[in-house]
């Protein structure tokens, strides 16, 4: 199996695991409110992973909501190739679904 298939797979099967460990509450019950939240929250699960000056490289971070998860992506330079660390965390619960780096 090809590595692109595998991380293809891994990818679809840990957002849909993401997605089931993420219930729907009403608005008022949502406990990471806003992308900065979001950023901070991932980053402190990062920070059991990654060093934090391995994380400052990829500064900023962003977050964008889609449904109930909250995803996290770090920042590459313009003339720079790869990937970032990134996360998921679940806007209703606070909890961090997901940490990996993309390639």
């Amino acid at each position: 199996m090809s590595k692109l298939l595998l991380l293809t797979l891994l990818t679809m099967t840990g957002t849909a695991n993401a997605k089931n460990e993420c219930p729907e509450t009403p608005a008022n019950q949502v406990v990471i409110t806003s992308a900065t939240h979001a950023i901070e929250a991932t980053k402190k699960a990062m920070l059991k992973i990654y060093k934090a000056d391995y994380l400052a490289g990829f500064e900023p971070f962003t977050a964008e909501k889609n449904n109930n998860i909250w995803y996290v992506y770090g920042s590459l330079s313009p003339d720079t190739f790869g990937g970032t660390p990134e996360g998921e965390v679940c806007a209703t619960t606070g909890k961090v679904l997901d940490i990996y780096h993309s390639q």
